[in-house]
């Protein structure tokens, strides 16, 4: 159905208007009018499949691009080929936004399953901005965004134990999935074990074993990529590091 429904959407004429990701993309909060002329200004490929890439590390940049559906995860690659993923990427969050000051794309862009992006030269997005300046700042407050995102990132790997580490990704999960109209209880996840230890920075079976113990301490149902929260205030705590019972739980990394 998810391919059925990418494939359509690139073959609407006018796809930004009544899309539902709108309200976290750069046309939020323009009239009908300039949502029909960002549109046009749009390109709208066909679906990627799970592992295309969107845009790798290194190439050149000249346009940016906004998933409509979907999931994609960014990486870097050291120079011995090793990758650190440094995000993942739901309806409505804008990728290669690094590309601006240096001309290249910084990381790569991976879709996690079918996805659909949308496209957007920065040319275009630059004439469209002295036509419609508020979009400049729609901009800038993506960039802010992005970069409290950073910042929340490096503290979590310089200053979180793994379990805080854990229950911060699954709540934030939760609250980005609530927010687009998903379940906030159920979450189904998109990217492996694999993946989220890499981005968390520990290892793949110190997450099988938080994912373990917090179902057996009622906090989460687990199975498989299908989370359930069953006592969200517990989680909270553990993230806050406020519960003396997970004071130790790093114990088991």
């Amino acid at each position: 159905m998810l391919a059925k429904n990418s494939e359509r959407f690139g073959q609407l004429k006018n796809p930004c208007l009544g899309c539902p990701s709108t309200r976290y993309c750069l046309t939020r909060g323009l009239s009908d009018s300039e949502t029909e002329q960002f549109s046009r200004k749009t390109r709208h490929p066909s679906p990627l499949h799970k592992g295309e890439k969107v845009f790798m590390m290194g190439e050149s940049f000249d346009s940016f691009a906004m998933v409509h559906s979907g999931c994609v995860k960014s990486y870097v690659t050291s120079r011995d080929g090793e990758h650190q993923i440094i995000g993942f990427h739901m309806p409505g969050d804008i990728l290669g936004l690094d590309g601006i000051g240096s001309g290249e794309h910084r990381y790569t862009a991976e879709a996690l399953e079918t996805t659909s992006i949308c496209e957007l030269s920065l040319r275009d997005y630059e004439d469209f901005c002295n036509r419609v300046p508020s979009l400049q700042w729609r901009l800038l407050d993506v960039l802010s965004r992005q970069m409290v995102d950073e910042q929340k990132m490096l503290l979590m790997l310089g200053k979180m134990t793994s379990e805080q580490r854990l229950a911060c990704f699954l709540l934030d999960l939760s609250s980005s999935m609530a927010a687009r109209g998903m379940s906030a209880q159920i979450i189904s996840l998109p990217m492996s074990r694999n993946d989220i230890a890499n981005y968390l920075g520990l290892v793949i079976e110190t997450v099988s074993r938080l994912f373990t113990r917090f179902q057996s301490e009622g906090v989460l149902t687990v199975q498989r990529r299908i989370i359930g929260i069953s006592d969200r205030a517990r989680l909270q705590a553990i993230a806050d590091n406020n519960s003396e019972d997970y004071r130790e739980l790093d114990r088991v990394a």
